[in-house]
């Protein structure tokens, strides 16, 4: 519904402009100022996700020196993988320097990581046998419908963009400990936390390019700031089973949650580089390489958390999941190859 009141309102007398400035022009129908365009990027990016939660999990056996394992983590762990964007777009001639177009753009972006958890600053992990895993996962996705505003002179272009933009975030981190840990002591505790959102809201942005005199390479630059209005889910879990024989086992499982939440993100994407165009009167095309960044902050309302723990002969375990949703994260950065067609 919202889409359709964006369309209903921007679109439409968008287009309705477009099809007045073409009437000033008696030398030419108003399709054949028209100029479209379309692009389809690839970039390799090193993400960081960030639950806005933390796991800790320790394992403590009276028969040693100290504390024998010791983790933490949680918040997401970072990882490298590709982002597609693809880009859809029309640009109306009003004159020979101003343009009025519109566009679709969207990326998405999805990762996950299984790695060994890091050890608590400070301890030093004693020998055991059991096996410690940590994953993360971490997905975030854009679509945006712009109006565009642009003006070129002095070898120069400054586009203004404003429109809709309707996004999704969500991150899950989990530790988990099986196996035998110390002779006797059999151990299975896994603990696990997320936030995911979906938004949407205004998105606002600014290209600018510029290609010096007698210089076959254009300096191009992108940002985009979106405010998103929508829900947040996130969750703090811990489930366990500790056994030494011939004691009945220790076992336990919590979990916390809140659902469907009011919840706000502010998306900031920005883009620099160069971009070299070639081609005819009728066709050209453009290849650019650029550095991308994009940041994801999520607001939304405290969870809580779960734990699990307790003493069963001489083994005491102590865990806690806290859940996230109300500091959760996103950012993404590194290299993108774009190639591009104009017609």
């Amino acid at each position: 519904m919202r889409t359709a009141k964006f369309v209903s309102r921007i679109c439409l007398p968008t287009m309705g402009l477009l099809v007045s400035a073409s009437s000033m022009a008696a030398d030419e129908t108003w399709w054949q100022r028209i100029d479209g365009y379309a692009s389809i990027s690839a970039a390799t990016v090193k993400a960081t996700p960030d639950t806005g939660g933390n796991i800790t999990l320790s394992y403590n056996d009276v028969d040693t020196a100290g504390v024998d394992k010791s983790v933490v983590g949680g918040h997401g762990r970072k990882t490298s993988h590709y982002l597609p964007t693809g880009t859809l777009g029309a640009r109306f001639n009003l004159t020979s320097s101003w343009t009025l177009g519109l566009e679709l753009q969207g990326y998405s972006f999805s990762d996950g990581v299984s790695t060994v958890p890091l050890d608590a600053p400070g301890t030093t992990p004693l020998a055991n046998f059991a096996t410690f895993r940590e994953t993360s996962l971490f997905k975030m996705d854009a679509a945006d419908i712009t109006t565009t505003l642009g003006y070129s002179r002095w070898n120069g272009t400054v586009e203004l963009l404003s429109g809709y933009r309707s996004g999704s975030f969500e991150t899950r981190a989990e530790i988990e400990s099986f196996g035998v840990f110390t002779t006797g002591n059999f151990v299975n505790v896994a603990l696990s936390n997320g936030a995911s959102f979906k938004g949407k809201g205004p998105v606002a942005g600014l290209r600018l390019k510029y290609t010096p005199p007698q210089f076959p390479v254009s300096v191009v630059a992108r940002y985009k700031f979106s405010k998103l209005d929508g829900r947040s889910d996130s969750f703090g879990r811990s489930v366990g089973t500790v056994a030494s024989s011939p004691s009945a086992p220790l076992v336990g499982a919590a979990t916390v949650t809140r659902n469907d939440a009011k919840a706000k993100a502010e998306v900031h994407d920005q883009e620099y580089g160069l971009q070299y165009d070639f081609g005819g009167a009728a066709l050209k095309s453009f290849v650019s390489v650029t550095y991308t960044l994009t940041r994801l902050n999520l607001n939304g309302l405290p969870t809580g958390g779960a734990g699990f723990g307790g003493t069963i002969q001489d083994l005491t375990t102590n865990s806690f999941s806290a859940a996230g949703a109300v500091n959760s994260s996103g950012k993404w950065k590194g290299v993108s190859f774009t190639v591009g067609v104009e017609f």
